[in-house]
């Protein structure tokens, strides 16, 4: 049913346009084409050699040399030329060398805060760098929670941990003195 109605709707479309232009003004040839006008321009002409498609020998040559051979087999079916060949495999290049710094920054990360036999699955699963950072700081957080409650003073002046508040043992002696003196 819709069909028939974008079919209706299509021919009025066209039967309005055949109306309002007459066959006298489709007829005539566009401006480049008027007899009496020079023709045009012709096609630039290519650059002969650097242009022609490689061989595929050649590509697989290439690629295997720079280490993308993932590259090949789509330059091969494209038959590509030379130039593309090359910025094809810079650009491969290129984000192969991004890769693994990040796989490296991912490494030692994971080995920075002790948990080393993470960063395979890290990388397996193409995550960021940032991404890392963020699970690991979770994952810290969880496994210090678990293993009881995080301790949050400093040690005074490089000595031993010190509290803000006075042991409570010392609090009670403090207090039957009091009394003691008290009564």
């Amino acid at each position: 049913m819709k069909m028939n109605m974008l079919n209706a709707t299509a021919a009025a479309v066209v039967a309005a346009y055949r109306r309002r232009w007459p066959t006298s003004a489709r007829a005539v040839p566009p401006p480049h084409l008027r007899p009496g006008d020079p023709a045009p321009p012709p096609a630039p002409a290519r650059a002969a050699r650097s242009l022609q498609p490689m061989a595929a020998l050649e590509i697989i040559t290439a690629c295997r040399q720079a280490g993308v051979l993932d590259a090949a087999e789509t330059l091969v079916n494209q038959s590509a030329d030379a130039a593309t060949v090359r910025s094809v495999i810079a650009g491969a290049t290129q984000a192969r060398d991004r890769r693994s710094e990040t796989h490296a920054g991912i490494r030692t990360l994971c080995t920075r805060v002790g948990m080393p036999e993470l960063s395979h699955g890290f990388i397996a699963g193409g995550m960021t760098f940032d991404t890392v950072k963020r699970h690991l700081l979770i994952l810290s957080a969880k496994i210090d929670l678990s293993e009881g409650e995080i301790d949050t003073y400093l040690p005074a002046h490089g000595g031993t941990k010190s509290s803000p508040w006075p042991p409570p043992a010392a609090v009670y002696a403090a207090r039957r003195q009091q009394v003691a003196v008290r009564s």
